[in-house]
């Protein structure tokens, strides 16, 4: 027989009264989560046209998109009867939507910062701008689809980019969070207590290390290190102002936190292009002492097509429209854009260890340092314990249990319409409530 949720609803339950305790996730209750959470939504974001809603279908996953101006219940936190946690996860989202920039911003940020580091790396003879960028079919569309069949260059970009989004949420989950009014961070705080100890202890045990470097890795050492959950002396050094992130402009902090870990960004992005891509044909050999008779295509048409396609990408990024919800933040991002080509072109990353006058080929730096948990069966191509973690951590998130018929008992607590009204009989009054399920709504 299964056990009976545990409830854990301190803060809800404060807000409900003193009389009333939450015992179970039956629809009336989801109705109230939904309601708090809608009134917190006129709070963060007055105004602002943000949905807030529970998935039922098998393709839908909690979320808030800042783009879509929605928000999602997290139901992986429900199902396990933290009612606060869901609360304090949809309170740090609806920051997101009001103090982050937009998806389409920082996408086409990442996209420019990535060109420029990938037209640095060396690999196999041409630069990895060149390799990739042969490929006169690449998409804005097919790189942010979720389309599983597409060219491996396409999956390349996709997680590169991911992983660079992934770096700078890190950065900004601090930023939000610290800028967060005592009355609503309470439960952030209370989520942070838990969690962290759960990354300290992660970390403890060696899956994280000062050594670590694939993006992922660093984006926990980075939220970890700045929440003061885990200090990291290589943060500290590289990217340790706290206040610095705290009072910093979501428009233009990213950039300098790519810059600030160019060389490690670097290093993964060829990483990951040997994961998805493999090695170039003809190079069996790093060192060209016996090249392969296989026709390496990409290093004849390479340069050939490389600037037209980086080009017609970074338009098309530059072109994605934003929502209507964000258009107060347009003129910003779109002046803040501008400003980051120059400082993107100045970026060079360090080359010391290929010697080449570019980040070289995995036989001029080791791909496999420090890109997993010591032991002798780490390969390159298996994920870090950190991209594990959070692989497990967004299937976690894809976790729906609410019915289609449950859901709809939630929305008909909308209907439900209480109306008072005060009579005098004999100089006494006398309070009447009627209670109308108004199906209009």
């Amino acid at each position: 027989m299964t056990e009976p949720v545990k409830i854990d609803a301190e803060y809800m339950n404060r807000w409900l009264g003193e009389n009333t305790r939450i015992t179970s996730l039956c629809p009336k209750t989801l109705y109230d989560i939904q309601t708090l959470i809608e009134y917190y939504r006129d709070i963060i974001v007055p105004g602002v046209d943000v949905s807030i809603a529970f998935p039922v279908g098998d393709k839908d996953s909690p979320r808030a998109s800042v783009e879509k101006g929605e928000v999602i219940i997290p139901f992986h936190l429900l199902s396990e009867g933290r009612v606060d946690d869901t609360i304090g996860a949809m309170i740090h989202e609806l920051h997101h939507i009001k103090l982050s920039a937009s998806e389409v911003f920082l996408h086409t940020l990442s996209f420019k910062f990535l060109r420029a580091l990938m037209e640095q790396i060396d690999c196999y003879g041409l630069t990895l701008a060149e390799r990739v960028f042969s490929d006169s079919s690449l998409t804005v569309d097919k790189i942010l689809s979720n389309e599983e069949k597409v060219e491996n260059d396409v999956k390349f970009l996709r997680k590169v980019l991911g992983d660079m989004l992934f770096l700078i949420n890190a950065v900004e989950d601090v930023r939000i969070d610290s800028n967060t009014p005592p009355n609503l961070k309470k439960y952030i705080d209370k989520s942070d207590r838990m969690h962290g100890g759960r990354l300290k202890e992660f970390i403890e045990e060696g899956n994280i290390t000062e050594d670590s470097r694939d993006l992922t890795s660093l984006a926990y050492m980075l939220l970890c290190h700045h929440k003061e959950i885990y200090k990291f002396q290589f943060v500290d050094e590289k990217y340790g102002d706290v206040d610095a992130i705290v009072d910093g402009d979501p428009v233009e902090y990213p950039l300098e936190l790519f810059t600030a870990f160019a060389d490690e960004i670097a290093n993964h992005v060829l990483g990951e292009y040997y994961k998805f891509c493999g090695k170039p044909k003809g190079t069996s050999n790093p060192q060209g002492s016996t090249p392969s008779d296989s026709f390496d295509i990409d290093s004849y048409f390479g340069a050939k097509v490389n600037n037209s396609v980086g080009d017609s990408l970074e338009e098309q990024f530059n072109n994605m429209e934003a929502p209507p919800h964000q258009n107060s933040k347009q003129n910003a991002e779109a002046a803040a854009l501008e400003e980051a080509t120059d400082k993107i072109n100045n970026v060079t990353v360090d080359t010391s260890n290929s010697g080449t006058g570019a980040i070289g080929a995995d036989s001029k730096i080791d791909l496999s340092k420090n890109r997993h948990k010591a032991g002798a069966n780490a390969t390159n191509n298996s994920p870090s314990p950190a991209e594990e973690l959070r692989a497990s951590l967004e299937e976690k998130r894809k976790m729906v249990f609410i019915s289609p018929e449950v859901n709809q008992q939630i929305k008909s607590f909308k209907d439900i319409q209480v109306y008072t009204t005060t009579e005098c009989f004999n100089d006494y009054p006398v309070v009447y409530d009627a209670v109308i399920y108004d199906s209009t709504n």
